[in-house]
């Protein structure tokens, strides 16, 4: 069991020097983000409920360090998810690295952008002219050129490919500084009023930072992968700061495999140092502490440490973390485990260990209760529902038009249909659903029914 490992560990002479591995008492805890904030998972010490509380915080960057299979990722689906269901119309956009969210984008009608056929890598020719129209649609919307003269450039730039790489770089560096007029900056960034890819329609600025958008970039090679995502990180960056100071929304970029393209990269710090003023939150996962820059580790509120490899936990000391007492711990703790690391307003540090950080499962059904989030699957819904429930085609009609769903909405669909109580909670509880959690679902229904 984790929970013995973690009170051997704790007993060990070595660490038994270490006093703030048996001083995480029951007020230290009390300083952790509260009841209010999104559910983790449950603390190694006292099992108690662990939440993540972003107004105690000195920002919302966070930070998930594992190993492969460690239960990183798993931990950010889950944070997208509770954003997703808590927040009103959430603006997030993942860089989806491998192509591990299609599930979760799927599941909240998320927009998805599959880059394959956007032919990212204009300049991969290599004596074909498989990219031919994509390099001429680029150059019409971007210069203003005509189809004569963007024929020409395409001809100049696959015969450069043939030559030396350093006679190349310099050749097109000035073809492109004379071929440049007024304006074509603003062009750039106006993506959204050009079709640039074929028939593919560009990306709309105004409007991404008020969706649900995941770009997978499963397809791309790794120069494509890089590129894209640094061009598309700066765009919204651009975008994020000519909106202005914050106002109270927030916008969540999700980096998976954050570090095959992030590493010292300008843009990033900056975000990371800007976040609060501009209203950016950036949830990022890598396999390395090594590969995320001190900056970044030094100005996430919280960094969720999986199990790592011996080297990286000296990197994490320049974060403030004792490297010597947290490297025990992680390296006794399974899949799903971890130890978190929180800078809370005014400064002070705050670490618990989480032995069982919540399994990120989607099924056809979402009900909400408070804090509580309960899936569901189809055909358990509509067995239960035809074996206990008068009118069923109308529920399960009702369940196909809302696959998330506040707990009070579905209770009060029931009672409109003529069920009773005896009869729904029958339901819920075949369903799987605790006793707990109905009695708050009709506690938040406001209702004649039950006054």
């Amino acid at each position: 069991m984790i929970y013995d490992k973690f009170y051997n560990i704790s007993n060990s002479v070595l660490l038994a020097k270490q006093i703030k591995i048996s001083a995480m008492s029951e007020s230290k805890l009390c300083e952790l983000p509260g009841s209010d904030g999104f559910y983790v998972g449950k603390s190694s010490i006292y099992n108690l409920p662990f939440f993540i509380n972003f107004d105690k915080l000195m920002n919302k960057h966070i930070i998930s360090l594992g190993m492969t299979g460690s239960g990183k990722t798993n931990l950010l689906k889950n944070l997208i998810l509770k954003i997703f269901v808590y927040e009103t119309s959430p603006s997030i956009t993942i860089f989806d690295w491998s192509g591990e969210y299609s599930d979760i984008t799927n599941y909240t009608v998320g927009i998805r952008h599959d880059l394959k056929s956007l032919g990212i890598n204009l300049l991969d020719l290599y004596g074909t002219d498989l990219f031919k129209p994509l390099v001429i649609n680029a150059l019409e919307n971007f210069c203003g050129l005509s189809s004569n003269d963007c024929n020409e450039i395409y001809d100049k730039i696959s015969n450069g490919l043939g030559k030396g790489k350093r006679d190349f770089n310099e050749g097109i560096s000035g073809f492109f500084r004379r071929i440049r007029k007024p304006g074509v900056g603003k062009k750039v960034l106006a993506l959204d009023h050009y079709k640039l890819f074929n028939q593919h329609p560009g990306i709309d600025l105004n409007g991404i930072l008020d969706k649900f958008l995941c770009f997978d970039l499963s397809s791309l090679d790794e120069f494509g992968k890089s590129n894209f995502s640094k061009l598309l990180l700066l765009l919204l960056k651009l975008e994020i700061y000519r909106k202005g100071i914050s106002t109270g929304k927030t916008n969540y970029l999700v980096f998976d495999e954050a570090w095959k393209y992030i590493k010292d990269d300008s843009i990033l710090n900056g975000l990371f140092r800007e976040g609060r003023k501009y209203g950016v939150s950036l949830l990022i996962a890598t396999q390395m502490a090594s590969d995320v820059s001190n900056e970044l580790l030094s100005n996430a509120a919280s960094v969720f440490i999986f199990r790592l490899h011996k080297e990286d936990y000296k990197v994490l000391g320049n974060y403030g973390i004792d490297s010597n007492r947290f490297s025990g711990i992680t390296e006794n703790l399974g899949r799903g485990s971890c130890l978190v690391s929180q800078i809370l307003k005014g400064g002070t540090f705050s670490q618990a260990v989480i032995s069982d950080v919540k399994h990120f499962n989607l099924s056809d059904y979402l009900l909400v209760s408070g804090d509580n989030m309960n899936y569901i699957s189809r055909i358990r819904f509509k067995n239960a529902v035809e074996k206990y429930c008068t009118n069923s085609g109308s529920i399960l009609r009702f369940m196909e038009e809302n696959s998330k769903l506040d707990l009070s909405k579905l209770i009060e669909k029931l009672i409109s249909d003529g069920n009773d109580r005896v009869v729904i909670v029958t339901l819920l509880r075949s369903v799987g659903i605790d006793d707990f959690v109905i009695a708050s679902g009709f506690d938040n229904l406001r209702s004649v029914y039950f006054e």
